[in-house]
C-alpha cells in the first residue's frame, strides 16, 4: 500500500473459493483499488478487478 497525503493506492492479490457441481474451485486474481481519508477514516474509491487464473490440482484438475 503506497499512501501520498489523503490519498493511498493498494495492489492486491486475492484468493477466491468455491464449490461449482460438487468439484471445489480455487482462483486468484488482483485488485487495484484506491482509498481516500475522510474525517471518518480511510474509504475505498476505486477497485479494479484484473483477470482471475484457475488455480489446478496435481492431476490437473481444479484445485
Amino acid at each position: 500500500m503506497t499512501i501520498d497525503g489523503d490519498t493511498a493506492t493498494g495492489d492486491w492479490l486475492m484468493w477466491v473459493g468455491s464449490v461449482m457441481a460438487d468439484n471445489p474451485r480455487s482462483v486468484y486474481l488482483s485488485a487495484d483499488m484506491t482509498y481516500t481519508r475522510t474525517d471518518k477514516g480511510w474509504r475505498v474509491q476505486t477497485v479494479l478487478i484484473g483477470f482471475g487464473t484457475m488455480v489446478r490440482g496435481a492431476d490437473g484438475g481444479t484445485a
